[in-house]
């Protein structure tokens, strides 16, 4: 007997995965994932798009990055991560939770566990008192070029305004909860199918 697909419009949860996956393919490709490009192969206007970001946002974290400090390799390493591995499962969990297939459950626990565990350190740090911010980025695009990263962006200086830490927590938070849930909420639909297939058997058996 063929299984009627339940349609993306009634199922909430999944709808709501569904828009945060494919949310976050832009941001990655766009944003997040030009730290670690080939130089030559990013448009200037990324190039003054993450130059504003960082004036505007004192991110520590990308403007760390940028100016090429030792100290933030570590968060480099995540950007990896981001690019070859979760962008590909973006694109994966917007097809399956689109078409509801549900084998796509196990790779979202993997996903939300791994995800969630490398944004909790970045938001740590935000918190983190003293925080400093970048100092603000060359007025002229032409002085803002890539070798390495950002080789050009000064040396970080002062500290985040209130607003400017409202901001910031705004933007990595949300991408620390929702993969959480994701995982709590992909752990109890495998234990509750788990648990149906138990019982499928024990009955089997008892016939």
């Amino acid at each position: 007997m063929a299984v009627t697909r339940i349609p993306l419009s009634q199922r909430t949860l999944d709808r709501i995965y569904f828009c945060f996956f494919v949310s976050h393919i832009p941001t990655t490709l766009l944003v997040d994932g030009v730290a670690i490009y080939p130089p030559r192969f990013v448009p200037q206007f990324l190039k003054d798009f993450i130059s504003w970001y960082i004036s505007f946002s004192g991110d520590p974290l990308i403007g760390g990055l940028a100016s090429g400090a030792r100290d933030f390799y570590w968060f480099r390493s995540f950007i990896f991560l981001e690019v070859f591995f979760q962008l590909p499962v973006f694109a994966i969990a917007a097809y399956c939770l689109y078409y509801n297939k549900r084998w796509v459950y196990p790779l979202l626990i993997v996903y939300g566990a791994s995800t969630s565990t490398t944004l909790l350190p970045c938001v740590y740090h935000l918190l983190s008192p003293q925080i400093p911010a970048p100092a603000p980025l060359p007025g002229s695009s032409k002085s803002f070029s890539f070798t390495s990263l950002f080789d050009d962006i000064p040396p970080r200086s002062g500290e985040l305004s209130n607003l400017q830490l409202l901001i910031l927590l705004g933007s990595y938070i949300p991408f620390f909860l929702f993969p959480f849930a994701i995982t709590v909420d992909m752990c109890r639909r495998v234990s509750r199918a788990l648990v149906r297939q138990e019982k499928s058997e024990a009955q089997a058996k008892s016939r």
